[in-house]
């Protein structure tokens, strides 16, 4: 037994690699402190940042049982689907898995723009302004058991920048291939071919290789050209919410003003994801949405606020495509990592501005797809009433508090 139930740890936390090639900058490693249950010592790499964590005491992390969500005040709506299998012709860009076997599709855990968050609030607070690190996940993460190893996609040069990732680059065209979380087993200038050097192995605990394909510059969605793969299901839209400029929940049939549009919507991996990762969320590649009259005319062009199908945002933009209460799976808020925590994807679709439109009914139609173009849409009835601002604010009904999540500490 361990004589001290807590310990002080401190969190070392950076992201995956620069995001694009060449760019000269890497953001500098965060440090936070704060005290965890310990059970079992080991480092941890959450989703999309490496953290390092040093325990002082004896034992590590007790993994945090799955904590109340914070209340999201979206409604519900109707919804329809449609199907596809990402079966497609060969483009000469294509590439098979890095890992054994190369021709068999591996299961996925993270997908390209997913979130990677790290709030330094309480569980569920962050937002734009807040302390912490957000950016997109530049990648794809590949679950695997710890000591496989790890293949070129594509032959290149090998450039080792880290102990725990490699960089194959390729002339022409203009490609790099970032792999992390492995134990490189080649050097810096070395030739390496494609499904013939092993790159390293995978280390304890990621157990997953991420991989990252850079072109021209530009970090691209490796699903456009791993191969092969598959994907029958469609992502889901849990909720769609209206908010106002505070962020208190409207009414959808009682709308004035200028209104936010947030979504909750999430994906499920083509293939379960062994161990503590399965079951766990994935964003969609595509989110659009429209306005349309209660007979189905449409009211203006159709919004794409996010599309993650082939290259992603700025890290800058983050909380443009994200919404207020984004967290990636098993995230770090205010210090603690929270093990087994599932995320929240919640998506800022944009405002509308109902003084614009005329009153009375209307609807709004938002599809979630994923890279193979399967699609749920969702439906949700809307009315809009143009009433004085100050008749509008002594009407509007007051919200409950929101609760706030119990942090296991």
């Amino acid at each position: 037994m361990c004589p001290n139930e807590y310990a002080t740890i401190r969190v070392r936390a950076r992201p995956y690699g620069p995001a694009v090639e060449g760019d000269g900058e890497r953001a500098g490693e965060r440090v936070m402190s704060g005290r965890v249950r310990l059970r079992s010592r080991y480092a941890v790499v959450a989703a999309g940042v490496v953290l390092t964590v040093l325990v002082s005491g004896c034992g590590g992390i007790r993994p945090v049982s799955r904590l109340a969500r914070v209340a999201s005040g979206l409604r519900l709506g109707l919804f329809g689907s449609s199907g596809a299998s990402c079966v497609r012709d060969q483009n000469a860009l294509d590439y098979g898995w890095p890992l054994l076997p190369f021709n068999r599709q591996h299961p996925i855990r993270g997908n390209f723009g997913d979130p990677r968050t790290i709030s330094q609030e309480r569980f569920g607070v962050d937002g734009v302004g807040d302390p912490g690190d957000y950016s997109f996940h530049n990648g794809v993460d590949i679950s695997v058991k710890v000591g496989s190893a790890v293949y070129p996609v594509v032959s290149g040069t090998a450039f080792v920048p880290d102990k725990d990732e490699v960089i194959v680059r390729v002339s022409s065209p203009r490609r790099s291939f970032l792999y992390v979380h492995i134990l490189p087993t080649v050097r810096t200038g070395e030739r390496v071919v494609a499904g013939r050097t092993v790159l390293g192995r995978v280390r304890f605990p990621a157990r997953h290789v991420h991989l990252t394909e850079i072109d021209n510059g530009q970090a691209v969605n490796p699903l456009l050209h791993l191969r092969p793969y598959q994907d029958h299901t469609a992502p889901t839209i849990e909720a769609v919410g209206f908010f106002d400029q505070s962020g208190r929940a409207e009414d959808p049939i009682a709308l004035s003003g200028t209104v936010s549009i947030i979504a909750r919507s999430s994906d499920t991996p083509p293939l379960a994801v062994p161990g503590a990762w399965d079951n766990r969320p994935v964003g969609p590649a595509l989110i659009r949405w429209r306005l349309l009259t209660a007979r189905e005319t449409e009211v203006g062009p159709v919004r794409t606020p996010v599309d993650f199908r082939q290259t992603e945002p700025p890290r800058q933009d983050f909380w443009h495509a994200y919404a207020s209460g984004t967290y990636q799976n098993f995230p770090v808020f205010d210090h603690h990592y929270y093990w087994g925590q599932s995320g929240r994807l919640r998506y800022h679709l944009g405002e509308l501005n109902t003084d614009t439109l005329q009153a009375g009914s209307y609807q709004i139609a938002v599809s979630a797809s994923d890279i193979c173009g399967n699609t749920t849409t969702r439906t949700i009835p809307i009315k809009i009433n143009h009433v004085p601002t100050e008749l509008a604010a002594l009407s509007r009904p007051t919200q409950p508090p929101t609760p706030s999540p119990r942090v296991v500490r």
